[in-house]
């Protein structure tokens, strides 16, 4: 007579004798749990029918003694059977004689803990749950089981955040606390289930409260960080991490906690770059502002500038830029390798940027009227970057409203000469700047003119010439500084030249036909006003030098001023 028992959920075969003499074979299919089945079955008759000896029973006290003994006498054997079982590694079998054991005395709490056991080793902790719930029912206030069951409930709970089921998880990880509610491990991976979940503020309080207990507690702290990230506030999780490096700075997590950082601040990088692409300020320095907080680098400082710059934000963009600055003079050859060259390279473009900077502020001032200040902005752009043009256009106008036309020329002609350096003469700019200058030149030799100073005058409308060849006007007007000087061939092609560029140009017209002798070829009209014999005489009076010294020169300007102021008093032309 014997029954044999397997794991739960698995087929068995129980042979039981038959009253009549004969045995047969039932099968039997157990799907719910060997307790379950075998409690229905159980009853006096079937018990004292399997260990009652043979013969008949008289006395039913003695009886009942006899089968308490037997049960007990079975219960060892089994618990004998499990235990050779365990020792060999075969724990399905041992757990089918634990089971078997359990049917018989139900209510022995050390059965429990020892099938519990069983289960643990075959990683089935919802069985050995069920059964060390079964212990502390039987023996309730047991300290020592309910750890274990609490320490169940944490293996469990880990086992449900691996599959990322977090409700589950954090409702284990409750039980557990529940039995054990001093355990520090059990409360900080409560915590980090909160932070999986997102409840960042509750786990924080959580935090606070094992850092109550324990201001070194680097576990709590690194979870504070990671809190406090995930709540962007970088700050509060800079300074945590800090903390973290001034307790414990060898802990080996703090550089992959660094690591993390690097990786989420160049996000954050790339984020507030796509932002200020699109013209999203406020959302890029949000952005940028996180980055720094995380890990500043020279790069991010320069973005942000660059950003504070968009926003009129001109004294915040120059910090950045001489924080940026700062980093890379102190970090010098840096860990990646980077030669003295790449790092000069790399100051002198966040000089560039200064440079736009200062640009940018001149600008504003101009807007403001105030123009000597913004003189001096522009020079210390030029001074950071001399090669961008922009600067040189800015600082001439901002001279020319000042009426100074010399340092105006100065810096527009230094414009033009770094555009047609730099290849850029098919630009806008370019061309822009070319008729600005043409037009200052021709304006510069008109005052000239207007002062008798002649030779100035026709270098001044030459220049203009030589950068717009096209307009009739400068023709004319370099026509009647060579007619002032008595170059007239000279002026006969400017007056030529000017009638041919623009007919309508009735002045141009006017000096080509007198100086070409339209009305007398043998002998050319003077100018309106002067009279041939007077101009001679008083030429030689005034001029005691050969004729082939050059017209050019200050005495002929100034006898032919003299001339002209006698005759016509200021003659002033357009």
């Amino acid at each position: 007579r014997f029954c044999r028992l397997t794991r739960i959920g698995m087929p068995q075969t129980v042979r039981v004798p038959k009253l009549g003499g004969r045995n047969s074979v039932r099968i039997l299919q157990e799907t719910q749990g060997i307790e379950t089945k075998m409690a229905r079955r159980k009853s006096t008759k079937v018990t004292t029918a399997l260990f009652r000896p043979k013969g008949n029973i008289n006395n039913p006290h003695t009886n009942k003694a006899k089968t308490r003994i037997s049960i007990q006498a079975t219960v060892s054997v089994r618990l004998e059977e499990a235990q050779a079982h365990l020792s060999r590694g075969n724990l399905t079998q041992a757990l089918i004689a634990l089971t078997s054991a359990i049917f018989l005395k139900p209510h022995e709490a050390e059965l429990y803990q020892q099938r519990a056991e069983v289960y643990i080793k075959l990683c089935d902790f919802e069985s050995a749950l069920l059964n060390y719930k079964k212990v502390l029912k039987l023996k309730p206030g047991n300290s020592i089981t309910a750890s274990r069951v609490a320490a169940l409930y944490y293996v469990k709970g880990n086992l449900d955040a691996e599959e990322c089921d977090w409700d589950r998880a954090l409702q284990s990880y409750d039980e557990a606390l529940r039995l054990a509610p001093s355990s520090r491990t059990y409360r900080l991976g409560r915590v980090r289930i909160q932070l999986q979940k997102g409840l960042y503020k509750t786990a924080l309080e959580e935090l606070d409260r094992l850092l109550a207990r324990d201001p070194a507690d680097v576990d709590s702290l690194l979870l504070r960080v990671k809190a406090f990230a995930e709540l962007r506030q970088f700050a509060k999780a800079s300074a945590t991490l800090e903390e973290v490096e001034r307790v414990s700075p060898a802990d080996s997590r703090l550089n992959r906690m660094r690591n993390s950082f690097e990786d989420t601040s160049r996000s954050l990088y790339n984020q507030a770059s796509a932002h200020l692409f699109n013209k999203e300020y406020d959302a890029s320095l949000q952005a940028i502002n996180d980055s720094i907080l995380l890990h500043p680098t020279h790069n991010s400082h320069q973005l942000r500038a660059t950003i504070f710059r968009h926003q009129k934000h001109f004294s915040r963009a120059i910090a950045d830029l001489k924080a940026a600055m700062a980093m890379v003079e102190q970090n010098g050859e840096d860990a990646k390798g980077k030669s003295k060259s790449e790092n000069l390279k790399t100051l002198q473009g966040i000089q560039q940027q200064l440079g736009v900077v200062l640009n940018d502020i001149g600008c504003s001032l101009m807007t403001m009227q105030k123009f000597r200040e913004a003189i001096v902005c522009f020079t210390k752009a030029i001074a950071r970057d001399s090669l961008l043009a922009i600067f040189h256009i800015n600082l001439a106008k901002s001279y020319q409203e000042l009426n100074e036309l010399d340092n105006a020329l100065k810096f527009y002609e230094n414009a033009v000469t770094l555009l047609r350096t730099q290849d850029k003469t098919e630009t806008d700019q370019y061309t822009g700047l070319i008729q600005e200058l043409s037009r200052l030149r021709f304006e510069r030799g008109r005052r000239l003119f207007n002062s008798a100073c002649y030779v100035e005058a026709e270098l001044e409308y030459s220049g203009a010439i030589e950068l717009q060849p096209h307009v009739a006007l400068f023709m004319h007007n370099r026509g009647e500084s060579r007619l002032h000087l008595l170059d007239f061939i000279g002026a006969y092609q400017d007056f030529k030249q000017a009638t041919e560029l623009d007919p309508a140009l009735t002045c141009a017209k006017d000096r080509f036909d007198w100086i070409k002798g339209k009305i007398n070829p043998q002998a050319p009209q003077p100018p309106r006003g002067l009279k041939p014999e007077r101009f001679k005489n008083e030429k030689l009076q005034e001029l005691s030098m050969p004729e082939d010294m050059g017209l050019h020169m200050m005495k002929t300007e100034k006898f032919l001023g003299m001339v002209l102021q006698k005759e016509h008093g200021d003659v002033k032309i357009n």
